[in-house]
């Protein structure tokens, strides 16, 4: 049997506007650029194993087009530091922590393409995080004397920046369907954020959470969230890089360093239906006036 073709690499074409104009740009962005002789206006972008083509078409318009590149790089920061200063035309987004273990930010140019650019997450700095306290979504044994409450959170964001909210739900540990993702709560939280990222979004809902379970006199709390990139820094597998979300994080450190113990897990956004509910009927309550922050209490 003969043996498979290789692949090995792959080179998106770009619609431009105007082929000088796009050379210039990647230019100034760090790519070495050169004309092809053959066909007649198209060009390439290159830097380290990534090679864009450049196709020069009259008609093309930048508003419409759907065009668009992922570049996955060593540091994400770095790149969008550099493209800032580079003084090209066009948008940039800030760089953020992604729930798919990536930092990223997107660039869209003058001629409407979509440069999505991601690094890998690091790990955590030793100085950055906590101890870790883990162990599988299941409940131990309570301490005697004790207070424990199943946690789950979730975070909306309606536009991204956009209307925000959080929800969260508690249930004593106690009961035997605690860990049931349909087990009525003895506490939620639903509260409207105003403009906010999704991952503030989501890291409030936790912070809020804690903040509640230390009032009811929790001495443990076992976290079940869908935020993947939330449970990775709290296990201190991912470092936090966006500084929007650094504080929020440290103030949820801060909170589980007060506890006995605790766990944080990742499970399927289908078990976090109760915290997502009240996270969007937040955003639906304060767009008709009502409260932006409802607490209901055990």
């Amino acid at each position: 049997m003969p043996a498979s073709p290789e692949f090995r690499e792959i080179a998106p074409i770009l619609p431009v506007r105007d082929l000088e104009a796009a050379l210039e740009r990647y230019r100034r962005l760090g790519f070495e650029v050169s004309k092809a002789a053959e066909p007649e206006r198209y060009g390439f972008a290159r830097r380290g194993s990534v090679s864009l083509h450049l196709s020069e078409w009259a008609k093309h318009d930048p508003a419409r087009t759907a065009s668009s590149v992922y570049l996955y790089v060593g540091d994400a920061d770095a790149v969008r530091a550099e493209w800032a200063a580079a003084g090209v035309a066009g948008r940039f987004t800030e760089a953020e922590d992604t729930d798919y273990g990536l930092r990223e930010f997107a660039f869209v140019d003058a001629d409407g393409t979509l440069h999505r650019v991601g690094s890998r997450i690091a790990a955590p700095a030793a100085t950055a995080t906590v101890e870790p306290r883990v162990g599988e979504p299941q409940v131990p044994e309570l301490s005697p004397g004790g207070r424990r409450f199943i946690v789950r959170t979730d975070g909306a964001a309606r536009g991204n920046p956009g209307p925000a909210s959080l929800g969260a739900v508690l249930i004593d540990g106690s009961r035997t369907d605690a860990l049931d993702p349909l087990a009525p709560p003895d506490a939620s939280i639903s509260e409207y954020l105003g403009r906010q990222t999704n991952n503030v979004a989501e890291y409030t809902g936790l912070v809020r959470a804690l903040e509640l379970a230390s009032d009811l006199g929790a001495t443990e709390v076992d976290l079940l969230l869908d935020s993947k990139l939330i449970v990775e820094q709290l296990n201190g597998r991912w470092r936090a890089k966006d500084p929007k979300l650094i504080p929020l994080l440290i103030a949820a450190q801060q909170r589980l360093r007060g506890l006995g113990r605790w766990s944080a897990a990742h499970v399927p956004r289908a078990q976090n239906a109760a915290a997502d509910a009240l996270a969007n009927e937040a955003i639906d309550r304060a767009m008709a006036g009502g409260p932006a922050r409802v607490v209901v209490r055990p």
